[in-house]
């Protein structure tokens, strides 16, 4: 069977290439010196992507000299790769005897085109052999694990963004495009398969604003007049007048007349400040219809599709560096995705923290350790009405960040989120509660919403059946927290209390 020959002295190029025509089910073969080509039977060869200069030889070198030798491979397509993507070079390579010109860096949508194209144009196949093929099949896990292989050899494994003007959140991630073969931007699907895997790990590194209607970062905040929407506005001085208490903007206080500064309101002059008057403030004053505000109105126009919007429609978008984390040492050791972890078969399907019967679990047995070494044991509860499931998830993502090693995250079917806090002081519970609740109110995805915090503190000297604690610390919480209201609400048990 003939297979498309790949010529180059570096082998991660060589399969890169590989890679990117495997994904289509071209068949390859391999070699990294121009004498080893010379030596191939050409009747194994249907076309060749050589590099521009190999270990021993150019590609020029190698044309010329392969067709002097064996008239056979003239009929054989040759595509060059190549930095050099001047018009001149382009030129010289058609000029010279091939059929295309492959730049670096180069992606696996710009490998399958030119081969495509080309094995087309010299009859080796024919446009129903390409039929309903996409120009970018779906990574297969083979390239995943091989790309996690690659990670865990370098030196800093760290999976970093780049600016990059042309993808439509400002950046890109070079390691994956590189290694994939990708066009920037096209990388987003492959890293969030790992990330919804725990295989990697997140850290923010920076947030970008988008346009809510064609998504691109390219946006210019604009400050203007809330009254009439333009934008010829300045900040004005504010002067306060002791004598007589007038209070207006600097240019009230002057004319092309006076130079000195006169009060308008009871025409004595402005001498010293501090005794005659006081400047308490700045103010906005526009230009176009004169108004005087003290904050104006910022909106934005997007440079790619010249929409016009006030500036909370704008769409947020996080940005994040990637290191492996303990799964993917463990599926590079084991050379298989199919490795599990016992913290996965404990985790809920739709919430990233463990299910109830591990929560349960868990706080049975905090509950004894409290008991036999006269610990504290709290368990929080984290109430939001209508809450969905990604709110519930950004404040699961905001209690990792925040807990301590030893808390035991759920949530129950109502959607209440819980928290098992051993060896805690109630003072540092409480903080917690508070954190909580004022992210809450700030989150994006929150809705206005506000969150009710349930402290149940376990006391020392009660006893209460293993079974029965969480059914008892629940029907608390159903008896305090009627109603969901924003506080933090703390109970020993006692219905007194």
């Amino acid at each position: 069977m003939k297979k498309i020959l790949l010529a180059d002295s570096i082998q991660e190029s060589r399969n890169k290439l590989k890679r990117s025509l495997s994904t289509h089910g071209l068949p390859a073969m391999e070699v990294s010196l121009g004498s080893e080509l010379m030596a191939l039977n050409h009747e194994d060869v249907m076309l060749v992507i050589i590099s521009q200069n190999l270990q021993d030889m150019s590609a020029f070198d190698v044309l010329k000299r392969i067709r002097q030798e064996n008239p056979y491979f003239r009929e054989i397509p040759f595509i060059i790769c190549t930095a050099d993507n001047s018009d001149s070079f382009y030129r010289q390579c058609l000029n010279f005897g091939f059929r295309g010109v492959l730049y670096r860096p180069f992606s696996r949508k710009a490998v399958f085109s030119m081969v495509k194209n080309i094995m087309i144009e010299v009859g080796i196949a024919d446009e129903d052999m390409f039929a309903g093929q996409e120009q970018v099949e779906a990574i297969n896990d083979e390239e995943r694990l091989d790309f996690l292989k690659y990670l865990l050899t370098l030196q800093s494994p760290v999976i970093l963004p780049q600016y990059n003007a042309k993808v439509n959140v400002a950046y890109y991630y070079p390691l994956l495009t590189d290694f994939f073969a990708l066009d920037p931007g096209d990388e987003f699907d492959i890293l969030q398969s790992y990330r919804d895997q725990n295989i990697v790990v997140p850290k923010l590194e920076n947030r970008v604003n988008l346009c809510p209607r064609c998504s691109f970062h390219t946006l210019n905040f604009r400050e203007e007049c809330p009254k009439c929407g333009e934008l010829d506005i300045h900040i004005e001085e504010v002067l306060h007048h002791f004598s007589c208490g007038y209070v207006g903007p600097a240019s009230d206080f002057t004319d092309s007349l006076h130079p000195e500064m006169i009060c308008p309101k009871c025409g004595k002059q402005l001498r010293h400040i501090g005794l005659d008057y006081e400047k308490p403030t700045n103010t906005y004053v526009c230009h176009t219809c004169e108004y005087v505000f003290n904050d104006p109105q910022l909106n934005f126009n997007c440079f790619s599709c010249n929409y016009t919007g006030k500036a909370e429609e704008v769409v947020v978008r996080s940005i994040y560096s990637y290191t492996p984390g303990q799964k993917a040492y463990k599926i590079v050791e084991h050379n298989s995705f199919n490795v599990f972890q016992l913290d996965e078969l404990i985790t809920m399907d739709e919430y990233a923290c463990h299910n109830m019967d591990f929560f349960n679990f868990m706080l049975q047995r905090d509950y004894l350790s409290a008991g036999e070494y006269g610990d504290r044991l709290s368990v929080m509860i984290v109430a939001v009405k209508d809450i969905n499931v990604k709110l519930i998830n950004h404040i699961l993502d905001f209690i990792r960040e925040n807990k301590k090693a030893a808390d035991t995250v759920s949530v129950d079917i109502a959607r209440n989120i819980m928290i098992s806090i051993p060896r805690q002081d109630i003072d540092d519970v409480t903080r917690l509660g508070h954190m909580i609740q004022k992210f809450v109110r700030s989150d994006e995805h929150s809705l206005n919403h506000h969150a009710c915090i349930f402290i149940r503190e376990l006391n020392r000297g009660e006893k209460i059946p293993g079974e029965e604690l969480l059914k008892a610390i629940i029907e608390d919480f159903d008896a305090h927290c009627s109603g969901l209201p924003e506080e933090i609400i703390i109970s020993d048990g006692n219905d007194e209390d």
